[in-house]
């Protein structure tokens, strides 16, 4: 009796795995296969107390987090990134301190230091610079920058616009003087506040000009850049229900708005006779406690236990096609191989951080050090020409702010002039234009006419008086027999030179 062999290794199954219990469908069991073979099961971000905080769970559901990765995942290729590896869960990761930094100071480093960099660290370089249009070198100046661009009513703090020691120097140069000591940094910031310092570079730099071209040179649509719903319904007479499908269909958020009711009598005899002064433009306004957010789910498991406790028969058939679910499980299978990959760059620089020590190691050190200090001057010099520009913009709202009669501020956009003046100054800058008359048709040709006429009989004269001056000439070379004819002053200066030419074809005739 023959007995089949046994593989002396068999395959380790994980039941409790819950992507064993999803259930998507027959087509996607390869991915995930692929799914249940990487790890982690669940992310950090995802599971553990450590990082998912409450704060970061209210965070999720807040205006400036959606409108941030929404922005991130569509237009981030205005700030020449669009080929940097982006997921809002990585992102999240790095935001909490999850990674450890690697090389952050300095911008121009070889190509292997600028892959392990991590993408908020190249976000934070890139925001900085598109606000400033000038390309800056390393990070060290991030938080100096944005203070000064905006100010201490931020969560980096900072001194106040008018408190500030800004110096300026008899060359008209700005110097800053920083207490470094209690300097707040972006990496010491909770994830809150970091999503608020990206908020507001991002709306800042959204505003500029080379984004709106930047959008209509890559064709971006309306339709592609907001949010829109894929289901809507309302609520009785005072809401509505709104489902967003966002982060590369990822998350679905359910978007809650409350407003008042707006009545509409029965019969025309029972309507107000005057609407405006009935109705309040507040009771049509919606503030912002009034529209709230709810994450329906953020990952492929969350995702299956939705789909079995869904009811709406409506929003079913939107989030259960083919196309979204494999997206998920592309993303959750991506996302897990980079962290994988990650975590071999982590080993792969603590090995190379004790290795032994060469002469070679000590000359790329020196040179580094060399590096470090020409990166300092220009640090120095950009740190110099931020404060430059803030100060441009705090004398430009200076002289653009005027108090009216109420004691109210508002912007003068005639620069301290009047009506009257601007006026004046227009007119005195502007050429005065004195029409020319216009002649004839007639004229004109009477006039050719007679310059033709003109010109004709200057010819002839010409023609006769330099005749005249030859017949002379001639007379002379006959009766002296001289080659070298003398040449008396009958011709002005100006026509010698044409007189010695004919004289000299006379003789060669005679001759």
């Amino acid at each position: 009796m023959s007995h089949k062999s046994k593989s002396s290794t068999p395959a380790v199954v994980n039941d409790s795995h819950p992507a064993l219990s999803l259930k998507l469908g027959p087509g996607f069991s390869d991915q995930i296969q692929s799914l249940i073979k990487l790890h982690p099961i669940i992310l950090q971000n995802q599971e553990s107390d450590k990082y998912e905080t409450p704060e970061l769970v209210s965070l999720r559901t807040s205006y400036k987090y959606i409108y941030v990765i929404n922005w991130l995942y569509n237009c981030r290729g205005f700030i020449k990134l669009q080929s940097e590896y982006f997921d809002v869960d990585i992102f999240e990761l790095e935001l909490l301190n999850y990674f450890p930094i690697v090389n952050s100071s300095s911008y121009d480093q070889d190509s292997t230091s600028k892959d392990n960099q991590l993408f908020i660290q190249k976000l934070k370089l890139n925001l900085i610079s598109s606000l400033q249009n000038s390309k800056l070198s390393s990070l060290n100046n991030f938080e100096k920058i944005f203070k000064l661009w905006f100010g201490n009513q931020t969560p980096l703090g900072g001194a106040d616009e008018e408190d500030d020691d800004d110096v300026e120097d008899q060359e008209g140069k700005v110097h800053i003087v920083h207490d470094e000591e209690h300097e707040i940094k972006f990496d010491e910031l909770n994830i809150s506040d970091k999503f608020e310092i990206l908020f507001i570079l991002i709306s800042t730099i959204s505003n500029y000009t080379k984004f709106r071209d930047w959008i209509d040179k890559n064709n971006l649509t309306v339709d592609g850049l907001r949010l829109n719903a894929i289901y809507s319904h309302p609520l009785h007479s005072n809401g509505s229900e709104d489902y967003f499908l966002l982060f590369e269909n990822n998350s679905l958020y359910k978007r809650t708005i409350r407003y008042n009711s707006l009545v509409i009598p029965k019969k025309r005899k029972l309507s107000p006779e005057d609407p405006n002064a009935t109705f309040k433009p507040s009771q049509f306004d919606i503030e912002v406690k009034d529209v709230k957010f709810e994450l329906l789910f953020k990952n492929i498991y969350e995702y299956n236990t939705y789909i079995k406790s869904l009811s709406n028969k409506k929003l079913k058939p939107l989030i259960t096609k083919s196309t979204i679910i494999e997206t998920m499980l592309g993303n959750e299978i991506k996302k897990r191989r980079y962290l994988a990959n990650k975590k071999k760059e982590v080993q792969l620089l603590s090995l190379l951080s004790t290795r032994k020590r060469s002469l070679r190691l000590e000359i790329k050190e020196k040179q580094k050090q060399e590096e470090f200090e020409k990166q300092k001057l220009q640090e120095e010099y950009e740190l110099k020409l931020a404060a430059q520009k803030r100060l441009e913009r705090r004398r430009t709202r200076l002289t653009e702010t005027i108090i009216n009669g109420d004691g109210q501020e508002l912007t003068d956009y005639g620069h301290g002039y009047s009506r009257d003046e601007r006026l004046k100054l227009r007119r005195v800058g502007t050429p005065v234009f004195t029409p020319t008359p216009e002649v004839p048709d007639e004229v004109i040709e009477v006039e050719d006419e007679v310059k033709d006429e003109v010109k004709d009989e200057s010819k002839e004269e010409d023609v006769k008086v330099d005749e005249e001056a030859v017949e002379v000439i001639v007379e002379e070379v006959v009766e002296n027999n001289d080659n070298e004819p003398i040449v008396e002053n009958f011709v002005s200066e100006d026509e010698k030179e044409e007189v010695d030419t004919k004289v000299e074809e006379a003789v060669i005739e005679i001759d």
